[in-house]
């Protein structure tokens, strides 16, 4: 029995050495003051890009995304409309990712006596996408259209912190 305990006291040191920490955190918080007139004083505007940083560091992509209403897995409107939704905001986060990171494509043709028999094409994108937001949505009961947008400054601090260099 001391053995056994002796054991799992080694293990759980050894799983506590292995498990990383950051080395330093920082956090800044920033809370609206009132000026001296009543006036609110916003917090201080993030730092411009330096002249080092490509010139598309300040562009942003803007794309929209539809979801169709589909009764056969929604039996109620409210339900219908959420899931629309859900299914524009998934379509405009892809289309976001297909403008940042490209899209792989895949063909394969099968040809039989000088004919095109078959022609398959499939299309993948994979990545990981931060700080993209909504601009503007609009819902017509059949259809739902998302509008996001993404700041490609945030792309190219993912790019430097993640060390994703570009040409």
């Amino acid at each position: 029995m001391k053995k056994h305990f002796i054991l799992f006291v080694l293990v759980c040191s050894l799983v506590l050495v292995g498990c990383p920490r950051p080395i330093h955190e920082t956090t800044k918080h920033y809370e609206y003051q009132e000026g001296q007139n009543g006036s609110t004083v916003a917090p201080p505007a993030p730092l411009a890009p330096s002249p080092t940083e490509p010139g598309w560091v300040n562009e942003k992509i803007q794309v929209t995304g539809q979801g169709a209403v589909n009764p056969k897995f929604a039996h109620n409107p409210p339900q219908q409309k959420l899931m629309a939704k859900r299914a524009a905001i998934m379509d405009a986060r892809r289309n976001l990712l297909e403008r940042v990171l490209g899209l792989r494509l895949d063909s394969q043709t099968t040809v039989k006596d000088m004919v095109a028999e078959s022609d398959l094409i499939n299309a993948e994108t994979s990545g990981f996408l931060k700080e993209s937001y909504e601009i503007g949505e609009h819902f017509d009961g059949g259809i739902y259209t998302v509008n996001m947008e993404l700041k490609l400054y945030s792309v190219y601090m993912t790019m430097k912190t993640q060390k994703i260099y570009y040409k």
